[in-house]
């Protein structure tokens, strides 16, 4: 398709994606009003419509109105999903469980098996002090404690551990151990010895994003996943 463009909506920023033989570029210029795009977001996507992405205070939008463009995507996804398919689809799509943690303004999580993705509670999981999170409004979610919002810039020795000791601490109480951990996020990306300090902690397979420099994350390559999977099936 041509003009094809990905809009990855985050805390800090919007990354919009040129795709250009399948493969996306961040490009400064979105194109015309009716350009055919595809959505990653926070909170819950449903088509054209975004609730309770309240890191970027959209309670409840139309994503196309909110970005000046003139019809809804043709497929949309929260992002922490849209990253967490990325990471499977450029790690190889591999077997097993693989855990993605997006370490940003907020933090994103979501759990990949053989291409089906799905929600996994980690970050508003509720015994991480007396903190309450902007978001759901419970106290103590891991959200509230080190999300990037709540961290000194740049990290502090005490917030870094913090932020370690925190998320290792939330896996390990997670139902199920993933089979690998992957790290993504703009923190993640700032600071790269997380992903060994973490992997030496819980004694796992932790990963770096396989997202290129200067994409926010590899959001774009599961929307494109997921486009081609619904093209594929209405023909």
């Amino acid at each position: 398709m041509r003009d094809l463009r990905t809009v990855e909506v985050g805390g800090s920023s919007i990354q919009y994606c040129a795709v250009v033989g399948g493969v996306p570029s961040p490009v400064a210029y979105l194109g015309t009003p009716d350009v055919a795009w595809l959505l990653a977001a926070p909170g819950e996507v449903d088509g054209d419509r975004v609730r309770g992405a309240h890191h970027i205070g959209w309670a409840d939008v139309v994503a196309s109105e909110e970005l000046g463009l003139g019809q809804p995507p043709l497929v949309s996804m929260n992002d922490a999903h849209a990253a967490a398919l990325g990471e499977w689809d450029l790690h190889g799509q591999q077997s097993g469980r693989w855990l993605v943690v997006g370490l940003g303004t907020g933090i994103g999580s979501a759990i990949v098996e053989n291409g089906t993705v799905s929600d996994v509670d980690l970050s508003h999981a509720t015994y991480f002090g007396p903190r309450v999170c902007g978001g759901c409004g419970a106290e103590g979610c891991l959200d509230a404690r080190i999300g990037g919002h709540a961290l000194s810039d740049p990290l502090s020795v005490r917030d870094h551990e913090r932020l370690l000791a925190s998320l290792a601490l939330a896996i390990t109480r997670l139902d199920r151990v993933p089979d690998a951990i992957v790290l993504a996020g703009g923190m993640a990306r700032r600071y790269p010895e997380l992903v060994r300090e973490l992997a030496g902690r819980l004694r796992a397979s932790v990963h770096p994003s396989a997202a290129e420099a200067g994409m926010k994350s590899a959001a774009p390559w599961g929307l494109l996943l997921r486009w081609s999977a619904a093209s594929d099936s209405t023909g």
